[in-house]
């Protein structure tokens, strides 16, 4: 399940511990309820019927919104990964296809095939590199229909970062060159972005709220891509800015994802685009 289509006012946090119901309203976004997870929760999930993703929907959806629910799926169950094409000019499907071998590479478990993955990519043909997002089809299947289970319309599946790159963009303050310290539950997003597009990707970075630490983190980027340190820095919180409001410390900017935004996203921006899917 993935229609670009997003519900405008419920959306599930899906990531390793824990389950975060959003509601929105007047394009604010605010966490009303959560519900931890037992460590390896989603690997016994993709076996067994996933009873405990279930009862823990059932609790946070206990109004069955009308509206039905996005699932914002973070990294940790949907691998993010940054491919390069070189000086070659790539189609479509062969990024496609290098984002299955690399995922069967990476992630697979042993025996699997590559058509266990259902993937995204974001790339236009021509361009040096593509953004592609893989999730493992089991998995897929068990959070669709935990979501039926529990009586919930599920509307959406959407990368988290994908979605919040979408979002960002329709901020006043996200920059179109800069680098983006993506904060999910259990890691960082380390990005390069260049007009809207992921130019570089450290997809396990350490989480920390601490801007020094996110600086240095940066630098080291930085030097690893060969690219001037002179560009600007945003670091995203979920609801920890006070009133929504952006804050500036030691160079980098705070951006919380909850703020009010604009009713409609940046025409040119990730979600905007056909995305490729190859069966």
């Amino acid at each position: 399940m993935w229609p670009l289509e997003s519900s405008a006012r419920e959306y599930l946090r899906v990531g390793r511990e824990s389950l975060e119901r959003w509601s929105g309203r007047s394009g604010r976004l605010d966490c009303v309820a959560h519900h931890e997870l037992p460590a390896r929760a989603y690997e016994h999930a993709a076996t067994a019927p996933g009873a405990e993703l279930q009862a823990a929907l059932r609790v946070l959806y206990a109004d069955k919104p009308l509206c039905g629910v996005t699932l914002l799926v973070e990294s940790a169950l949907m691998p993010t990964l940054l491919l390069e094409a070189g000086l070659e000019l790539w189609t479509p499907t062969q990024m496609t296809m290098l984002l299955r071998h690399r995922l069967s590479s990476l992630y697979a478990k042993p025996g699997a095939t590559t058509a266990a993955w259902d993937v995204r990519i974001d790339f236009l043909a021509g361009e040096s590199h593509g953004l592609g997002f893989g999730m493992d089809s089991s998995l897929r299947y068990t959070l669709v229909q935990a979501c039926s289970s529990a009586g919930i319309k599920c509307r959406a599946l959407l990368p988290a970062l994908a979605w919040g790159l979408n979002r960002l963009q329709s901020m006043r303050y996200f920059p179109e060159r800069g680098w983006l310290a993506w904060a999910e539950q259990d890691r960082l997003l380390l990005t390069r972005v260049e007009a809207g597009r992921v130019r570089s990707l450290n997809a396990a970075a350490m989480l920390t709220t601490d801007s020094s630490t996110i600086m240095r983190q940066i630098e080291i980027e930085q030097l690893r891509c060969g690219v001037p340190p002179a560009e600007a820095i945003v670091a995203t919180t979920w609801n920890a800015s006070p009133a929504g409001q952006r804050s500036t410390t030691e160079g980098l900017i705070w951006l919380d994802i909850g703020r009010e935004v604009e009713p409609r996203a940046a025409p040119d921006s990730a979600l905007s685009r056909k995305w490729v899917r190859q069966s």
